[in-house]
């Protein structure tokens, strides 16, 4: 059995996308670009989609410094209002409401601040196990 497959893997994603050269062709002439990107498998408008969601989800986020700063501040806030001061929250005492709020603080600085488990544990005084502990258990 002779199959002849050349023209089915001839040409790349650009032209089996457009409908062949003579598409891309007058496309040329016309000066319109495919959207592509090498990275995304996918038709123009999924492309489109995809680039989209990440220029939105990039404008939203925030560097690691300011991410930081924010979570610091509302770890302080929330310290202020439970009556203890930071360095007592960050002592590794267990006595109290502490390992309730710092649980809630590692849920905080991985989840919603997107900070890591390590620098997570290091503003709240505990280690990167801990941190991993308090997300596992509900």
């Amino acid at each position: 059995m002779n199959i002849d497959r050349e023209k089915e893997l001839s040409g790349g994603g650009l032209l089996r996308s457009q409908g062949g050269w003579s598409r891309v062709c007058s496309m040329r002439k016309r000066g319109e670009k495919a959207l592509s990107d090498e990275r995304i498998l996918g038709g123009y408008d999924f492309v489109r989609d995809v680039l989209q969601q990440a220029k939105e989800r990039q404008d939203v986020l925030l560097p690691e410094s300011e991410r930081l700063k924010q979570f610091s501040d509302a770890v302080a806030k929330a310290c202020e209002s439970a009556g203890i001061t930071v360095a007592f929250l960050r002592s590794g005492s267990r006595s109290g409401s502490l390992p309730s709020i710092r649980k809630e603080f590692a849920r905080k600085g991985v989840y919603e601040y997107g900070l890591s488990l390590t620098e997570t544990g290091r503003q709240l005084g505990v280690t990167t196990n801990a941190v991993s502990f308090m997300l596992k258990k509900k």
